[in-house]
């Protein structure tokens, strides 16, 4: 009896080690990871708020007799962006648009009795006004693979392609104050230039999303991505040169319109940076998030203007097709739902 005492004491105490041990080598419970529902999820929807400033370089800016230029610095504007998602075995596919539009104004003066008495010269630039806008539209379409560390930490490695439709308008008005030789009095010289670019792109798309959880709920995200698009820009001109005389008369010196088309490649870069808070409903399955950050995109050679008119001046050359880069940047505001 003692034998099978001792045995059976024996049995019991191995099969608690055991069972102890089995308990310590199991993997965390994912439900209680903050991201369950970015896994258990089948569709989502977001739909953002965006509040935007622009900066463009490469513009024509001339210069008013007293060396002032135009500052075509932009106002904060309004846009949207929506997504959709969906998952299967941790792979998610989104789909996003994005819609801005921006424009701003600025005018240049110089005092035109300063430029007749100044001398040598008796002719000198001393309005310039210039309007530059702007509609973009991003169709993006993304496959991504979400990676849980210590429940806490999610991951998103994606690719993907990227769509790309933008057109920007440029106006430049030059207005000249110069001495008429026939009459000695004032008359002035009026450039009107009216210049507009398109471009239609698409291209391969890569980044990674990240989403750190503190506590309640609140956390950090963060996302990067990269693109090259390849496109075709429709770049086109209106030029107008007037010179309105004293009396009342004018002489319109240059009226054309020219426009060309031209294969190109650009490089867009994105970050973005914010916190956020979810909360999941269990009794309709349903998790609410909230979130709040800074965006940056830069777009490399998208802003393409070709001045036609000074390239026949300057007997063929290209020197004054316009190359700029274009960074779009502020606040977003977006909820988030999914069931």
């Amino acid at each position: 009896m003692k034998t099978w005492s001792r045995i059976s004491h024996i049995v019991s105490s191995s099969s608690l080690f055991l069972m102890a041990h089995a308990s310590a080598n199991e993997p965390s419970d994912k439900t209680a990871s903050p991201y369950q529902k970015e896994f258990d999820s089948v569709v989502s929807t977001e739909v953002d708020y965006l509040l935007w400033f622009s900066n463009q370089d490469g513009l024509h800016t001339p210069a008013v007799a007293t060396g002032k230029s135009p500052n075509l610095s932009s106002k904060w504007n309004s846009g949207v962006r929506a997504a959709m998602s969906g998952q299967s075995a941790h792979w998610d596919i989104e789909l996003c648009y994005t819609y801005y539009s921006t424009s701003s104004s600025d005018t240049a003066n110089a005092n035109i009795d300063t430029i007749l008495s100044s001398t040598p010269s008796t002719a000198g630039i001393f309005e310039v006004g210039e309007k530059w806008h702007l509609h973009f539209n991003r169709l993006d379409l993304q496959l991504g693979q979400k990676l849980l560390f210590a429940d806490h930490f999610l991951l998103e490695p994606f690719f993907g392609v990227e769509g790309l439709d933008v057109s920007q308008k440029f106006n430049l008005n030059i207005n000249t104050i110069f001495l008429d030789l026939t009459t000695a009095l004032p008359a002035t010289n009026i450039v009107d230039s009216k210049n507009r670019n398109s471009l239609l792109g698409i291209g391969p798309r890569a980044g990674v999303k990240a989403n750190l959880d503190f506590k309640a709920g609140f956390g950090l995200y963060g996302n990067v991505g990269l693109n090259i698009l390849w496109g075709k820009f429709k770049i086109k001109q209106d030029y107008t040169q007037t010179d309105h005389y004293s009396s009342g008369g004018s002489t319109v010196l240059v009226d054309q319109g020219k426009g060309l088309s031209q294969g190109g490649s650009i490089f867009n870069a994105d970050l973005e940076l914010g916190f956020n808070w979810r909360h999941l409903f269990p009794k309709p399955n349903l998790e609410l998030a909230l979130k709040t950050g800074w965006e940056y995109h830069y777009y490399v050679d998208i802003v393409r203007f070709h001045d036609f008119y000074l390239q026949q001046m300057s007997l063929g050359t290209a020197s004054y097709t316009t190359n700029g880069n274009l960074a779009l940047s502020g606040l977003s505001v977006g909820v988030v739902l999914r069931y």
